[in-house]
């Protein structure tokens, strides 16, 4: 055999082996893809659907504890496509403490966009905020700082407008059994109204 020949059995020895490698790659992928997608890791896959908001998360997210929606707006539009594909659904979306900014006709993706229309039914949206507490455990009014989940306008809200809306747009989503509320049942979710 001469020189030529070895190096061309070489390089398609080679080549045989690539594909190989190539082939059993893509099959353990699949495999691993498959394994995943059966585990029900995703945030729809159960009747009780939990979806998270982090005001200082990037965009993008799914909901998830790992992976929160940066907006209020992309969680309940998340919770619509999700109670429209299973009506059985029970979904809560969980707020976490911070300033989440929106305006009317927005534009733009890291504001949220009012009015926020909670016309899922039995929707839970739950916020952060908390009240300080007296001597004799009743609310005293003040917001305990750092524990706030706050809807703002920006620029302030006009004559007619809205932060949020509960009520229903078609006959399928009619907003009934929404609850905004907090974990500790005392408020869930402020507006701030100063201008």
């Amino acid at each position: 055999m001469n020189y030529a020949q070895e190096r061309e059995n070489n390089s398609m020895a080679t080549s045989r082996a690539a594909a190989k490698v190539t082939v059993q790659t893509i099959v353990c992928c699949f495999i691993a893809v498959m394994f995943f997608l059966s585990q029900g890791t995703s945030v729809w896959a159960s009747d009780h659907v939990k979806l998270y908001v982090v005001a200082a998360a990037c965009r993008g997210g799914d909901g998830s504890v790992h992976a929160p929606f940066a907006r209020i707006t992309d969680a309940v539009n998340t919770a619509r496509v999700i109670w429209q594909a299973d009506n059985n659904a029970k979904i809560e979306i969980r707020v976490d403490p911070g300033t989440y900014i929106g305006r009317h006709s927005n534009t733009n993706p890291d504001f949220e966009n009012f009015p926020i229309t909670l016309d899922i039914p039995n929707l839970k949206l739950v916020g952060s905020t908390s009240m300080l507490i007296d001597d004799d455990g009743l609310p005293t009014g003040v917001f305990e700082p750092g524990r706030e989940s706050v809807l703002k306008a920006d620029p302030p809200l006009g004559a007619n407008q809205s932060l949020l809306i509960i009520a229903p747009t078609d006959w399928l989503l009619t907003g009934q059994g929404v609850e905004v509320s907090n974990s500790s049942s005392m408020l869930g979710i402020r507006q701030d109204r100063r201008r």
